[in-house]
């Protein structure tokens, strides 16, 4: 005779079992759960880059320290909004659609329409490069005021077809 209670029992079970990757994977698609948008503090210092906000802080940075050897802390300082960036200095930028904190180095990759050619103004900038042999290239700001100035050049110019400042969103939390 079958027991029916525990019969549904791992029934349900095995639904479970069976749905829940797929549950999981869906959740992950959905991309950041938002707990409350911060507001943008200074509209100024905001960047539009396919279709999210990215807001700079140029007064902020980033600054990892090696201590006991081989350890190194990370600290969020303030700084001038006139002090470059280095190795152990970056800047702090906020990607207001995921609601996270990142940290930028400066570096800049962009890549140009098939058929268009780099401007002489664009090959000027700081740090400028060719990246392999596709149509890609990179930039390199040493400043919060010439990343936000590179951001906006690569912007306006007709002939690039895609922007990607390098951001570390695993420092700041």
């Amino acid at each position: 005779m079958i027991n029916y209670k525990n019969f549904l029992k791992f029934i349900i079970g095995f639904v479970i079992v069976a749905l829940l990757p797929g549950v999981l994977h869906a959740v992950e698609l959905m991309g950041p759960i938002r707990n409350g948008n911060v507001p943008v503090m200074n509209e100024a210092n905001v960047l539009n880059l396919r279709g999210m906000k990215f807001e700079l802080y140029p007064e902020r940075r980033v600054v990892s320290t090696v201590f006991n050897g081989s350890k190194i802390k990370v600290q969020l300082n303030t700084h001038s909004s006139s002090d470059g960036f280095d190795v152990s200095s970056q800047g702090v930028i906020f990607n207001h659609a995921y609601q996270k904190f990142g940290s930028i180095s400066g570096e800049i990759a962009f890549s140009m329409i098939d058929g268009s050619l780099v401007s002489s103004k664009l090959s000027s900038l700081n740090g400028f490069k060719k990246l392999g042999t596709l149509n890609l290239y990179a930039v390199y700001a040493r400043s919060p005021a010439e990343f936000k100035n590179y951001i906006e050049l690569l912007s306006a110019d007709k002939g690039v077809n895609f922007i990607e400042p390098t951001v570390d969103y695993s420092i700041v939390q």
